[in-house]
């Protein structure tokens, strides 16, 4: 646990295959049904610049960026970036995960798919 803001990069290998975090993502990407471990009532909404989604909902932030709000927290899938290269410019390996900023994310092959840190 603790916190995991701005984690430098040299600490994701923390974050190997296999790591129930990464699989959770993963298993969100295709399949949101499954909800993230935190106590909240089912159908929460996700806030996202001032706006309410409904939990499921879908938008588009940009061309790029694919949010789904799930119970309460969002997750989106960058499906321009199919590389995996993060903000910085890094490129990340299929599978590996990394942080960005109060985000947590993973490299699929469909591309970058991130979700809030709720340890952040």
């Amino acid at each position: 646990a603790g916190n995991h803001c701005n984690q430098p990069a040299e600490n994701r290998a923390l974050w190997k295959k296999g790591s129930p975090l990464l699989t959770l993502l993963a298993t969100q990407s295709h399949a949101f049904q499954t909800r993230r471990q935190k106590q909240i009532p089912p159908g929460y909404q996700c806030m996202f610049g001032g706006k309410p989604y409904e939990h499921g909902e879908t938008w588009m932030d940009g061309d790029c960026r694919m949010y789904t709000c799930l119970d309460g927290y969002y997750i989106y899938e960058n499906i321009c970036n199919t590389d995996c290269s993060a903000d910085n410019g890094e490129t990340y390996m299929l599978e590996e995960v990394w942080y960005n900023g109060c985000e947590v994310c993973t490299c699929l092959e469909s591309g970058t798919l991130c979700a809030e840190d709720i340890n952040c």
